[in-house]
């Protein structure tokens, strides 16, 4: 998955729901944004330019009788 960069008005939620999560801790706590988290304490207060990684999502397998 990509990095994405914020764009004015942008938030760890609609970041998260752009690609598909269904939470934005996900994303936020994810190792390889451990500099965004030190930078921005608040997920919320993020600033235009700031890049953040989008780990891919996880599958899951479920197994359902027919």
């Amino acid at each position: 998955m990509p990095h994405h960069t914020v764009q004015p008005g942008e938030c760890l939620a609609t970041i998260a729901a752009r690609y598909n999560f269904t939470n934005y801790r996900t994303i936020y706590e994810h190792p390889r944004n451990a500099q965004l988290r030190q930078n921005r304490k608040n997920p919320n207060m993020l600033v235009p330019g700031d890049r953040v990684f989008v780990p891919p999502p996880e599958q899951r397998d479920e197994s359902r009788s027919t």
